[in-house]
């Protein structure tokens, strides 16, 4: 376990995906889990248990009901996060809004995260929630995430690397790529003059 209070504790689905896998191992992650909730040295936040699908449009409703089967197994006194899957719209957020701290925007589908990140980012913050970008291990992603307004992301590139000193340095040096985040804004503004945006209401 780590000696830090800056850790999070993912729950295995994004491992799980790419071994093939269409769900995690729940009894691992409780397993884990129930060692953790006794320790002094809690995450900063535990990912709710979700389903990761991206070749099935309709796996956003599995992932939904998956994550409401467990948020509530998760004691309280640990911060939750609940994964938003592409295909979420606000009405499948709500009913979890009571019951967490944050929102986690996932990472297996880019073009979802840039075209939604700004509204999921307002959206948390009126009401009163943390917001968590997922696999943002480029220098081009962390800069998105900080112009985006993000509390924290995770990405596993700088420790497969072992430097994770890379991290310090991207956010001592200044912006860079702004043109390029320039453009998700375009695109976004594109994307909701053509309907794209729809699913999000």
């Amino acid at each position: 376990m780590p000696k830090t209070d800056n850790w999070i504790f993912d729950n295995g689905a994004f491992p799980a995906w790419v071994r093939g896998q269409i769900q995690l191992d729940v009894t691992a992650f409780y397993r884990c889990l129930n060692l953790i909730s006794g320790s002094e040295n809690l995450p900063y936040f535990v990912v709710v248990p979700d389903i990761i699908n991206p070749s099935d449009p309709e796996n956003f409703k599995r992932s939904l009901k998956f994550s409401l089967a467990h948020i509530d197994k998760i004691p309280d006194h640990i911060r939750k996060y609940f994964v938003i899957q592409p295909g979420m719209g606000i009405n499948e957020v709500l009913p979890v809004l009571d019951k967490v701290t944050g929102l986690f925007l996932g990472g297996g589908d880019q073009k979802y995260q840039e075209r939604t990140a700004e509204f999921w980012r307002d959206f948390t913050r009126d009401h009163g929630l943390l917001f968590h970008i997922g696999k943002v291990g480029t220098r081009e992603g962390y800069d998105f995430a900080f112009m985006v307004g993000a509390d924290s992301v995770d990405g596993s590139t700088p420790m497969r690397h072992q430097d994770l000193e890379r991290i310090t340095r991207w956010r001592a040096a200044p912006l860079g790529n702004q043109r390029r985040i320039f453009d998700y804004r375009i695109r976004n503004m594109a994307a909701s003059i053509d309907g794209m945006g729809g699913d999000l209401l």
